[in-house]
């Protein structure tokens, strides 16, 4: 669906450019110049606290240079990185998207072998227990052999009562990240900041700690959508069927109209002017009814329907108050003091990426890549269809997944979703964003029936990229919030 051939574009950020600054006493400031003026300049410039809208984003690398450029630079070597061969059971499907492919290993590359305040075993334990949140069998076993391989303490996998008091103090962001990120507060950050050595976590480590940790929650996400992804001791011939691949009818065989049905819903809503008979009020209305409507979408129950049991949890020592999960955003009893993020607020164009870039300089362009790529890509095909234009689709599947965690993004109109995407495939959505561990071969096998496996992929690397980017937002406007009281404070 998203495509290999399709520039991605960005908006420049104008004449003045706005650069984060964080200090070790958890400042952070803003530098505001203009382009023209000399960088040799003996007057200083003016600083002011930061606040939510006002951070804009600058990057480090040339945007004037397009990015099918940075993808041929891929082809041509980059983004070759070879991870350990544990990882080798999530390149079958990726590898249907060689560009994602591309960036994706890079940036785990990045994340858990590269440059980074984290020791490489920490890092593999900090993901141990975000998996653990989903009882993510492969995740889990990966990050077991990863955190053993490269010379962990062995007694930390007898749980959560072996490990230094340091990493045991993440646990709670990790519940709050993994199952309502919205609920994220500033005494939290400050527990895990301000207390003393040596359990105290500097906010360079807390936000490689925390994008550790939504990465992998996100790509539970991904795995139990996908299916059957299992642990790299299986041979090629046990790992080549995804579940995915096993859907009861395909569109060359028997076809169910569901991809005609959506270009036509696609073709009607680009005959309207996008915006010009809706006013904002309404688009706010239609967002929050369209969360009342999700909210009465279940996702089925793991566990024996008779007694209502649950089926043991696999290493449950790595986390704990496994009863924390998802709750609808719009049923969440802390309402008042979990108001709707606004992307016009604070986004990750304006804000997020400006403050990775500063505390972890080093995955920031990995992660703006990934989020933009996931996004744009498209092979303007749907089925056995070409040439079709699936904007609408791609924009209703990543709107409606961060309208799960609160997000609105205020120029969208939400009804849009309610006729691009089907009740079963928004119980699908919602199944693999918040209860990934409760998908089955049937909810998988009732959607997408008439989509080919790439494009049935590249929907779940939607949800894997979407939900990641939620979380990341939350934690990161909760950063931003910490240091204007910091600031205040002295």
């Amino acid at each position: 669906m998203r495509g290999e051939g399709e520039e991605l574009t960005r908006a420049e950020s104008g004449n003045a450019k706005t650069a984060v600054q964080v200090n070790e006493a958890h400042f952070i400031i803003v530098s505001s110049s203009s382009s023209s003026s000399s960088s040799s300049s003996s007057s200083p410039p003016s600083f002011a606290v930061m606040t939510e809208s006002q951070v804009s984003r600058e990057c480090d690398y040339d945007h004037s240079m397009p990015q099918d450029e940075f993808f041929e630079e891929l082809d041509d070597g980059g983004g070759s990185e070879v991870l350990p061969d544990v990882w080798q059971p999530l390149d079958e499907l990726l590898s249907l998207h060689p560009k994602y492919h591309a960036v994706f290993k890079s940036a785990i590359d990045q994340l858990f072998y590269g440059n980074g305040p984290l020791p490489m075993t920490e890092r593999h334990y900090i993901a141990l227990m975000a998996a653990n949140r989903h009882a993510c069998s492969y995740l889990m076993d990966l990050h077991r052999r990863e955190f053993d391989r490269l010379g962990g303490d062995a007694d930390w996998l007898n749980g959560l009562t072996a490990a230094p008091s340091k990493i045991v103090s993440l646990d709670a962001i990790n519940r709050v990240l993994g199952h309502q990120p919205w609920s994220i507060t500033v005494e939290q950050l400050k527990a895990l900041t301000k207390c003393s050595a040596p359990d105290n976590w500097s906010l360079t480590e807390l936000v490689q700690g925390v994008v550790i940790l939504s990465t992998t929650h996100a790509l539970c996400s991904f795995v139990f959508g996908c299916g059957n992804i299992n642990p790299s001791e299986l041979t090629p011939q046990e790992m080549e069927a995804p579940m995915l691949r096993r859907s009861p009818r395909s569109s060359e065989e028997s076809p169910t109209g569901e991809v005609e049905e959506l270009m036509k819903r696609m073709a009607a809503l680009r005959d309207v002017t996008n915006g010009l008979d809706c006013t904002d009020e309404e688009k706010a209305r239609h967002f929050f009814d369209m969360n009342r409507e999700s909210s009465a979408i279940r996702p089925e129950q793991n566990g024996d329907k008779k007694s209502g049991r649950s089926p043991p949890r696999p290493g449950a020592q790595f986390t704990k108050d496994l009863s924390f999960t998802y709750v609808d955003f719009a049923q969440r009893p802390d309402a008042s003091s979990a108001p709707t993020l606004k992307i016009h607020d604070f986004s990750w164009e304006d804000q997020g990426y400006s403050c990775v870039d500063e505390l972890y300089q080093v995955i920031s362009e990995h992660l703006d890549r990934k989020f933009h790529l996931t996004q744009e890509l498209t092979y303007y095909t749907m089925g056995k269809h070409t040439d079709v234009d699936t904007s609408k689709y791609r924009t209703a599947v990543w709107m409606y997944i961060q309208s799960l965690y609160g997000i609105r993004h205020d120029d969208y109109d939400y009804a849009e979703v309610n006729l691009m995407l089907t009740r079963p495939m928004k119980t699908f959505i919602k199944t693999i964003c918040c209860y990934p561990e409760r998908v089955t071969d049937s909810l998988r096998a009732s959607v997408m029936v008439d989509f080919k496996l790439s494009e049935k992929v590249h929907v779940i690397l939607m949800i894997l990229e979407a939900r990641l980017q939620a979380e990341l937002l939350y934690f990161l406007r909760t950063v931003v919030r910490l240091n204007n009281s910091a600031s205040v404070a002295s």
